[in-house]
């Protein structure tokens, strides 16, 4: 524990600056999944939003460069989407995490006072980020109600996604040569409560999914090729660590869909051409899986239809048969300099 050093900010109160600008025309019934589009040498970003067959509904602006990574999962709560906008590239000064409402456009600025945030996490209270400067992991807690935001240290150690349960903040995170890996777990004061090594089953977490007591997480380095079909799962009540294997390699994506735990196979680093999607019943442990000849960069289910990003690309299937129901491209603003960074359930 000696590495954790906390810092209060005692009543350090930070503005809410607050972009509110309600565009009620945008946000409709018909949205079934929304696309991120961002770029890096800009301040301009926004989100496209289709209906279930994938017809395009809307198109909302955000005058935000950088916003989001494709390594992310899209963080959604109470029908609000947090994003992080990173900034302009060679600078990445920003130290803002943006609220969009999806149900009237509003969107809401929270300044954290911290640049190059990872990861963000958020429950009703609070919303918490990390970010890394000079070997030195911060974590912050911004109060809703109060402004306030509180700040621990983390040092030596790289965290690189954040997560909450049960009004309990947990931190997965590897040491700065990447051969260890542990995850923290802290109260929602950010009070330290215990550490699991993970290291036998590898570094870099990025992805988490919750099904009662259970968090499954995935890495983006197996410890040895003999971890590389492997994931973990953390029981949040005993803090029990153990590995699962999955019946094929390189399991990045991770999401829940009812009682289904959706397993993205891909290589998000290198952008293949190939990919699977394993469904494990988290009842039963039964698991199917269908290989594809396209990628699958991020994926996400609603109404028994799964919507598969690839490469500008969003395929739309059925959970029942796996039949390709649709294909569209997204029309991006700018082939040259826009890049896509999420699907998400609206």
């Amino acid at each position: 524990m000696k590495h954790f050093i906390v810092i209060l900010l005692a009543s350090c109160l930070i503005s809410l600056y607050g972009c509110n600008s309600t565009q009620q025309h945008n946000i409709n019934d018909e949205n079934t999944i929304g696309i991120i589009e961002t770029k890096n040498d800009s301040e301009e970003s926004r989100i496209l939003f289709y209906d279930e067959n994938l017809n395009l509904q809307s198109e909302l602006d955000i005058e935000y460069a950088s916003v989001n990574s494709i390594f992310y999962n899209p963080v959604i709560k109470n029908d609000s989407l947090f994003l992080i906008p990173k900034g302009v590239i060679n600078k990445k000064t920003n130290k803002e995490i943006i609220e969009l409402c999806l149900n009237t456009a509003e969107t809401t600025s929270y300044s954290i006072n911290q640049p190059a945030i990872n990861s963000v996490a958020v429950n009703d209270e609070y919303l918490f980020t990390c970010n890394t400067l000079n070997d030195i992991t911060y974590i912050s807690r911004y109060t809703f109600d109060s402004d306030e935001i509180k700040l621990i240290q983390i040092k030596n150690q790289y965290v690189s996604f954040i997560t909450v349960s049960n009004n309990k903040l947990y931190a997965f995170s590897s040491t700065m040569d990447n051969k260890y890996s542990t995850i923290s777990c802290f109260d929602s004061d950010l009070n330290f409560l215990f550490e699991t090594d993970c290291t036998e089953l590898g570094t870099g977490v990025y992805q988490s999914a919750e099904y009662n007591e259970y968090l499954y997480f995935s890495v983006l380095y197996p410890y040895n090729s003999k971890t590389s079909n492997q994931i973990g799962r953390l029981n949040t009540e005993t803090n029990e660590f153990e590995i699962i294997s999955t019946e094929v390699d390189k399991p990045f994506g991770l999401q829940r869909y009812e009682n289904t735990l959706v397993i993205t196979h891909y290589d998000i680093v290198n952008r293949a051409n190939t990919s699977s999607i394993s469904l494990v019943n988290l009842e039963t442990n039964k698991i199917t899986t269908h290989s594809f000849n396209h990628g699958a960069e991020q994926v996400t289910v609603v109404n028994g239809k799964i919507y598969v990003l690839s490469k500008e690309k969003i395929y739309c299937y059925s959970l029942d048969d796996w039949s390709l129901l649709k294909t569209t491209e997204i029309k991006k603003e700018n082939q040259d300099f826009s890049y896509i960074t999420g699907i998400f359930a609206v």
